[in-house]
């Protein structure tokens, strides 16, 4: 039988993160709780683990996924402290029996409003998948593996410099592709996400809210250090040559972010069409 750790990232938001231990404690598997920087009297009564300054939610998925492969668990299934199922337990089975059966699936992610397909569109319901905005997914140890050596920045999953996460998949999921592996999901498993800020009406309020979870108010988080850090990384890690940008033509995140998911699609249809 196929041994699991569950991974739960949580920062100063103990009822959230009780909540999230209760909610995935009844799939009886083993979980790890890790508190990312939170302040010692705001930690769930479930905390496993605590690191005492918050490195981003890169560094804290890389932390967990060291601790699978440290205590040799099979598979890990990271979940952000707000990420819900209605059918937790139904998702872990489905995707553990479809991950054995077929060991060209490195990653099964839950099905939300944000994944795109292997045809680089969005929310079409098919089960490969291209690009997903991470809340809640399931990685393999042989994934752990394809990812950490494709890649020295992948360690072993994501690049921890990308201190935000935006579009941070982006490396798994191209390195998986380009070794002939895949991503999945299934739309009659759905994610749904809690989010403790957008919850907050007030704009002070809510602002006060994103500062205690993510240290950095909401307006500073979406509008200025997302947008900064996805560019930088996206321009360090994924180069576009200047031959396929029109002269004068400045890209935004989002658009590098389209680049690459039309260039992993890409690289699943060649492969697909000589049968490998």
């Amino acid at each position: 039988m196929s041994n699991v750790l569950i991974g739960i990232i949580n920062r100063n938001s103990p009822e959230t993160g009780d909540t999230a231990y209760e909610h995935f404690s009844q799939t009886e598997k083993d979980i790890v709780l890790l508190e990312n920087g939170s302040d010692p009297e705001n930690v769930s009564k479930y905390m496993t683990h605590h690191a005492p300054a918050s490195n981003g939610i890169s560094w804290g998925v890389n932390y967990i996924c060291k601790v699978a492969l440290e205590k040799g668990y099979d598979y890990v299934w990271l979940c952000w402290n707000d990420a819900r199922f209605e059918k937790p337990i139904e998702f872990l089975n489905w995707s553990i029996e479809k991950m054995e059966s077929d060991k060209s699936i490195g990653i099964v992610t839950g099905y939300w409003s944000s994944v795109w397909d292997l045809n680089g569109r969005k929310n079409t319901g098919v089960e490969d998948v291209s690009f997903f905005d991470p809340l809640s997914f399931i990685v393999s140890s042989d994934c752990l593996k394809v990812t950490s050596n494709h890649d020295f920045r992948l360690d072993p999953f994501w690049d921890s410099s990308n201190h935000v996460g935006h579009y941070n998949i982006l490396g798994p999921s191209f390195a998986l592709y380009q070794a002939g592996m895949r991503i999945v999901t299934n739309k009659n498993f759905i994610v749904t996400e809690d989010d403790p800020v957008r919850a907050i009406s007030d704009e002070k309020k809510r602002n006060e809210m994103s500062k205690k979870l993510r240290g950095y108010d909401e307006n500073y988080w979406h509008h200025d250090l997302g947008v900064r850090v996805s560019e930088e990384w996206m321009d360090g890690f994924f180069p576009i040559p200047k031959d396929r940008i029109p002269e004068g033509v400045k890209l935004s995140p989002k658009q590098k972010r389209d680049f690459v998911i039309r260039t992993i699609c890409d690289t699943y249809i060649r492969r697909h069409s000589r049968g490998t």
